[in-house]
């Protein structure tokens, strides 16, 4: 093949060629149709050769590789969701700083693994008077943990800020034998579970069971005294078990 004819001076042995510069030379230079093959990276346009855009089908499978990539390159944009996929995340890429607090939530903790779940413990610090033969809310006044500020010892509630299975017990304590005297928990306002009902050695009941609450859902402590008593100690304690709906 002849060389091609330009009126664009020669590049010096120190210059370098750039795009720009190509594209000038190429620009003086006449070609006929079918004369050049290309890969894709010139373009024959009206009889005159350019630099083109290099097309990605023209681009071998291994020519891309990640030291070639610029990091500003990547962008979230730019990566599609199919695309990212446990396997392609080395272990020491996932930190805590790179988790949004928002993000894990119970429902994604796998199964079997102790979660960090609402729990609270709360006691009564001094004593309550019980009258007789009333079903009486236990008047919580002291907090040993509220993780969630799930329980509230303005409403003596213990009302649910994540759904999902809990475990509860409550237990009394009275300052004198009683013909009958029982706890109870109730769910949102009807009793659900009854404690044993102590004797005149005991003075005492004790009540424990696995409760479903929906998000709202709220649980008290009352308790039932016949003849009424003083109550010298109480106390009640909540942990989630197992998140996620009914």
């Amino acid at each position: 093949m002849a060389a091609i004819q330009t009126s664009q001076t020669q590049f010096s042995a120190n210059e370098q060629i750039t795009s720009a510069k190509l594209n000038n030379i190429l620009l003086q230079s006449s070609f006929a149709a079918g004369a050049v093959t290309t890969d894709g990276t010139l373009e024959l346009i009206s009889g005159q050769m350019q630099v083109g855009v290099l097309k990605t089908a023209n681009i071998p499978a291994n020519g891309v590789t990640t030291e070639k990539i610029a990091d500003a390159n990547i962008t979230t944009a730019k990566i599609t969701d199919l695309n990212v996929t446990t396997a392609k995340i080395a272990d020491l890429n996932v930190t805590e700083g790179k988790i949004a607090s928002n993000a894990v939530t119970q429902l994604k903790i796998g199964t079997n693994t102790v979660g960090r779940g609402p729990l609270a413990r709360v006691y009564l610090n001094g004593t309550q008077t019980l009258s007789a033969n009333t079903d009486s809310k236990v008047a919580f006044n002291a907090i040993n943990y509220n993780t969630n500020s799930d329980y509230s010892l303005g409403t003596n509630r213990y009302t649910a800020s994540v759904a999902g299975y809990y475990s509860f017990t409550a237990g009394i304590v009275c300052d004198a034998g009683q013909n009958f005297l029982h706890v109870s928990l109730r769910l949102n306002g009807g009793q659900f579970a009854k404690g044993n009902q102590s004797n005149d050695d005991t003075y005492s009941s004790t009540v424990s069971d696995m409760i479903y609450l929906a998000v709202g859902d709220f649980v008290e402590v009352y308790a039932y005294s016949n003849p009424g008593c003083i109550l010298n100690q109480a106390r009640f304690s909540a942990v989630m078990v197992r998140s996620g709906a009914n």
